[in-house]
């Protein structure tokens, strides 16, 4: 991680540098005894974490938090200060940890604990630091370490949808016909071919502008991404739902940990894109995502977490109104806190929109499981 300190006095400085780099886990890689300086470069140096003193001249610490959040909002930091007077309101402009002086290597480490903790926690979706990442799911982003490089600009939306044609045929040859009838169809075979000669070139730029080492490779009449040196949301998230669940028993920790895996699907794959050739794969994710937040509602039912289940099957429901076991698990859940008017009211309401919207009637699993909870209250 990439640090930058901030304070007025410059004993200070060197000596929170000198404990810092005893730790081993950050590299300081600016020090500034002026705010002003420090927001300055802060475009230029791109940290990740900023430690700041509070009672400076000319811009306080909590001066340079309200400026830093204009150029970047989401950038984490730690006080540092003499006066413990500031702690309340450091803390409710969210900073990660206050420091009182003089720092010691023991508060440190705590310190650099829950920057670790909190770096993991955002990251989760990078398998190494420093690895660039693509999301797909929602719209086409690069990203590349939090707060670090600014993504670069598509020219052209063709440009962008062939990277993303050969991203979602990863590490596959593609050949040159199957991108012309894809992405041109209804060109003129030579203009059709000009405009792919001229997004491979864009592409190639868009890369290199982002850093990456990945290239457009063309062989046999035919493109491919190589040398990729990025990971996607998408394999993030196909790896990681076959560890939820799995009979285990459900424990706060396991259902937040579930949580924060499910929390990389941001949207539907390529959804803000008009892909036509991305539908398919949606669909599978779409079908993924669904059956996983099924299976975590069903196992925080049976945990007795019957408030967190009910409001996840409540974001199910507006995806997928239709859904018969989705259906039945919210009339447990209604069950299970004993509000058996809601049973009713939901189960109604289910009925009604089957009938109204497709002419069907629920499955003959669903009313068995509405009358088997009306005959248990009885």
């Amino acid at each position: 991680m990439r640090a930058v300190l901030v304070d007025d006095e410059k004993p200070a400085l060197l000596q929170l540098e000198r404990l810092i780099l005893a730790d081993g886990r950050m590299d300081v890689i600016g020090k500034y005894t002026s705010a002003k300086t420090c927001i300055e470069r802060l475009e230029i140096d791109q940290p990740d974490i900023l430690f700041l003193d509070i009672s400076m001249p000319g811009m306080n610490g909590l001066e340079v938090v309200e400026r830093m959040r204009q150029v970047n909002g989401d950038l984490p930091f730690v006080y540092v200060t003499a006066h413990s007077a500031y702690a309340i309101e450091a803390f409710g402009l969210n900073a990660l940890d206050y420091l009182l002086k003089p720092v010691t290597s023991k508060r440190l480490t705590q310190t650099l604990d829950r920057i670790q903790h909190y770096w993991n926690r955002t990251m989760i979706h990078a398998s190494a630091p420093g690895k660039k990442r693509i999301l797909c799911f929602g719209q086409l982003e690069f990203v590349m370490r939090i707060n670090r490089h600014k993504p670069p600009k598509w020219r052209t939306l063709k440009a962008k949808e062939l990277f993303a044609y050969l991203l979602h045929h990863s590490g596959q040859w593609v050949a040159k016909e199957r991108l012309l009838e894809t992405l041109w169809p209804d060109l003129e075979y030579d203009k059709a071919v000009t405009h792919l000669h001229t997004s491979v070139y864009q592409v190639r730029n868009v890369l290199k502008k982002w850093g990456s080492q990945a290239v457009v490779g063309y062989a046999h009449d035919s493109y491919c991404l190589e040398q990729i040196d990025w990971t996607t949301d998408v394999e993030a998230f196909e790896q990681l739902m076959g560890t939820i669940g799995g009979g285990q028993e459900l424990t706060r920790e396991s259902r937040e940990a579930y949580d924060r895996k499910l929390a990389l699907y941001r949207g539907d794959y390529l959804d803000h894109h008009d892909f036509p050739w991305a539908v398919a794969r949606r669909s599978k994710l779409q079908k993924q995502y669904t059956n996983a937040m099924l299976e975590l509602a069903h196992a925080e039912l049976q945990a007795g977490f019957v408030a967190e289940a009910m409001e996840r099957l409540a974001v199910l429901q507006d995806k997928e109104p239709y859904s018969d076991e989705m259906c039945r698990l919210i009339l447990s859940a209604y069950a299970n806190v004993g509000n058996w008017e809601l049973v009713r009211c939901h189960y109604d309401k289910f009925e009604r929109l089957l009938q109204a919207d497709l002419g069907i009637e629920p499955d003959a699993e669903t009313i068995k499981c509405y009358e088997q909870l009306v005959n248990q209250r009885k």
